[in-house]
């Protein structure tokens, strides 16, 4: 089945299955085998089988919910690289705006299956009070005090901010609403990268991998494992894999738009799951 036909089906059929789906758009591009895949991919990257059978039943009860969670978002990403390589990287524009010029930043909630129930203005909110403070606090890093200081000693300035056709989490059809994406000026491209690194990485999603990291870490203690060596190489793969996925898939979105994001991410995931062995196997050698 083409990737065409399968996003077809899948917005014809409303998700009935949103893992299921998930899972099928994302084999359409996944390289290699399955067995290779298992292989290098990290614990938090949703082989939701394997760590219910390991029993580590609490981390992968928030894997799915997870992966419900952020299936939409994903499938969409994907599916704006697939226009784009369609078109020959003439369109870069997926979000509505030059990447080159300007970030967008990421939510941990807007796009996903709770959107309209987060949003405060739809007939579908549960609760507005607790939907406005959820709100104000899925903001990007960059959007943080520590995130503002960062790039205060960098010396990065948001200059400007442009439009986008992101629907942002305050949208409906009767009051559109979309998010905006940030122009900065920095005095390098460290600092640039850095500024669009912390516009792309949820301080929602921070706290989630930790947590997991922490839930996972935990389990592993518990059958045994060493509780200094387990500790350290979830700080470390959380740590790295954040600052690979932030870094690269922003490298990747200023130059070559959604594709570039995508392609970026996944390497930044790829490095983030292989640092502890490469530290533990320097110290071996050493």
């Amino acid at each position: 089945m083409s990737i065409d036909a399968i996003m077809q089906q899948y917005r014809a059929e409303k998700v009935p299955n949103i893992i299921r789906d998930y899972r099928l758009v994302k084999s359409g591009f996944r390289a290699g085998s399955s067995d290779t895949d298992k292989a290098e991919a990290p614990w938090w990257g949703g082989d939701i089988v394997e760590e219910a059978a390991d029993k580590d039943y609490l981390c992968a009860k928030a894997l799915t919910s997870l992966a419900v969670l952020n299936g939409p978002t994903d499938v969409d990403e994907i599916y704006s690289a697939w226009k784009q390589i369609k078109s020959k990287f003439k369109d870069n524009k997926q979000d509505g705006y030059d990447p080159k010029v300007a970030q967008h930043p990421f939510s941990f909630f807007r796009g996903t299956v709770l959107h309209e129930y987060l949003n405060p203005n739809s007939e579908k909110c549960l609760d507005k009070k607790l939907a406005k403070k959820v709100i104000k606090a899925d903001v990007s890093l960059a959007e943080t005090k520590l995130g503002e200081w960062v790039l205060d000693k960098l010396g990065v300035k948001q200059v400007a901010q442009v439009n986008t056709n992101i629907e942002s989490l305050l949208h409906t059809q009767e009051n559109p609403n979309f998010a905006r994406a940030f122009v900065y000026k920095s005095k390098n491209t460290f600092a640039d990268l850095t500024a669009r690194a912390l516009t792309r990485t949820p301080k929602l999603g921070v706290f989630v991998l930790g947590g997991l990291g922490a839930i996972h870490a935990g389990y592993e203690i518990a059958d045994g494992k060493n509780i200094f060596e387990e500790v350290g190489k979830t700080a470390l793969e959380v740590g790295t894999t954040l600052a690979g996925v932030g870094y690269l898939g922003a490298a990747g979105y200023k130059h070559l738009g959604a594709f570039g994001s995508l392609t970026g991410m996944a390497a930044g995931t790829a490095i983030g799951a292989m640092a502890p062995k490469l530290v533990k196997t320097k110290e071996e050698t050493s």
